[in-house]
């Protein structure tokens, strides 16, 4: 009963902490995170209304995945740039910036095969979101900017991850249509598209 009394006493007011950090979470901030995500949903979104796996969309996801790994090791790279920052340009902590857009250029070779294009992206995603979140013992990352950003970083890695197995499962699930096969899907619909051929 006295250790459940103390891990609650150290529980909820940490709880509490990053409550109140979550809610100071800029608002531009909160609002182009998930304007960037978006994309990676509407992917499986697309493919989940319509009944059916698109090979072309989910290539357009990974191209965009690939973008977005490489712009989050960006991101802590030029964390490292200002005089006084508590992330030194170390070996070390240059190291791990260029570890994401390395993985996202292999994920990008092998777009042949999107679905293990789409794994390689989820797994730098992935470790890119455990280096960020344990730079620190505390995991309050004051090494990488302010607690809301951890929790931002976690969000939206978690509709990132979620819609990238969207994709996987919606391959599984639904019958395989090309390009050429929407656009006749179309025209019996009386729409008309004109795919750009070159």
């Amino acid at each position: 009963k006295r250790k459940r009394e103390v891990k609650e006493s150290v529980f909820i007011p940490t709880l509490q902490r990053h409550w109140q950090e979550i809610k100071k979470t800029p608002k531009p901030a909160l609002f182009f995170g998930v304007l960037g995500a978006v994309p990676f949903a509407l992917v499986p979104t697309t493919m989940c209304y319509m009944n059916t796996y698109y090979p072309d969309m989910a290539t357009i996801q990974v191209l965009y995945g690939g973008c977005i790994l490489s712009f989050l090791g960006g991101v802590r790279w030029g964390y490292t740039l200002p005089d006084g920052s508590p992330l030194q340009p170390t070996v070390g902590q240059l190291l791990t910036s260029i570890v994401p857009p390395y993985i996202a250029f292999v994920s990008l070779l092998m777009f042949h095969n999107v679905q293990a294009a789409i794994y390689g992206l989820g797994g730098g995603f992935i470790v890119s979101l455990l280096v960020d979140l344990f730079q620190t013992k505390q995991l309050e990352l004051i090494a990488l900017g302010p607690l809301w950003y951890k929790w931002l970083r976690v969000l939206l890695t978690v509709i990132v991850l979620g819609s990238l197995l969207g994709t996987i499962k919606c391959a599984k699930r639904y019958p395989k249509k090309t390009k050429e096969d929407l656009v006749a899907m179309l025209k019996e619909r009386n729409i008309e598209w004109k795919p750009n051929t070159r």
